[in-house]
Parts: C-alpha cells; structure tokens; sequence
C-alpha cells in the first residue's frame, strides 16, 4: 500500500467550496520544490508533499499550522491490481515519445485530475491516471485530446510490481548465475 500524505489548508481555503475552480486544468509550479502541477485550482501554491512538509495552505501558500489539514489517501478500488499500471496511457503529440517527457529525480504523488486516484511517477507534469487517460482518450501528462492508443506503460506507475519480495529468490534463468554459489541465502541465526 502507499502512504497517505496530509495536505494543508488556511482558513481561507479550508472547504472545497472556498477553493475556486476553472473548467480547464492549467499547470503551474511549486513555489517548494518547483515541480509542475496540472490542477484545475485558479490559485496554486504548493504541491501536496510540499505543503504537507512546509505546513503551508497548498491554494495560497499561507502558514496553515494552526487551520484545516485533509489526509489525502489514494482512492481504494476492489481490485486494487487495476492500479494504473495495467493500461498503457495515451500521449498528446507533444508528449508522444519519451525525449518530450520531462521527469524530476524523485517520483512523487499526484492526483489524477479525473478521479482523484494518486499515482507516483517522475514526470514533472500529470493530468490523468492511465485508466482515464485511454477512458478518456486524453494525454496522461497535460489532458489534451490523445486520440492514439498508447503502448508504453510507464514504469512509475508499477508500483505493485515491487511488493512481491518474495520473487527474489526464484528467478531459475540462466543469467542468475546459479553456477556460482546461487540458490536461496541460508538463514543466519
């Protein structure tokens, strides 16, 4: 499972009601760590690992220690195997090869601008979670119209894919070098 991140609020902003909204998502950048956030928000300050660690209000930036905090916890689906990593989003022609996707150095949590299920990736900009992305036909990383279906699933998303320690031993390919003191690692008392 992730781990839930609590995201801040001012008092200004501390009901949904009070965070205005456009109909068209825009991108802006983190005032913490300058990472693009696409959001439909017309105002934006901190991304949610940064206003959760700064303790400030993510609409407007304000100190928002004292005022509404909300835990924001990826969206539990029944089958939790559906997770966004099993269908291959859809590009945009200016996200349609890897080379005109930028990525940060640390993956973090985003929303997706559709149904609020979190993924973690290293892009530096995300709309839309893969699902919705093809649902949708639109591009995973700005929202625009992608009316090719995409192929490539990223590897960030993969995230259930790394809790499975248990595989680690059983890899019988012949590139494990099971010649050479290979096999499972005898217990140490």
């Amino acid at each position: 499972g992730q781990g839930q991140v609590t995201v801040w609020y001012c008092h200004m902003h501390n009901n949904s009601s009070k965070r205005p909204k456009s109909d068209a998502g825009r991108v802006w950048e983190c005032r913490g760590c300058g990472v693009e956030v696409n959001t439909n928000y017309k105002e934006f300050a901190f991304c949610q690992p940064c206003s959760h660690k700064e303790k400030r209000c993510m609409v407007c930036g304000e100190d928002a220690q004292s005022s509404s905090q909300m835990l924001v916890k990826p969206r539990e689906t029944e089958q939790p195997q559906l997770q966004a990593s099993s269908v291959p989003p859809r590009y945009c022609p200016s996200h349609g090869t890897s080379e005109k996707r930028t990525k940060v150095g640390n993956p973090k949590f985003w929303d997706c601008t559709s149904c609020g299920r979190q993924v973690t990736t290293n892009y530096s900009s995300f709309a839309l979670c893969p699902p919705c992305s093809e649902k949708d036909m639109r591009c995973m990383i700005c929202g625009a119209p992608a009316l090719e279906a995409g192929r490539y699933v990223p590897p960030a998303t993969l995230s259930h894919a790394y809790s499975h320690p248990s595989r680690a031993g059983d890899d019988k390919s012949p590139s494990a070098g099971s010649g050479a003191g290979g096999g499972p690692p005898s217990p140490t008392a």
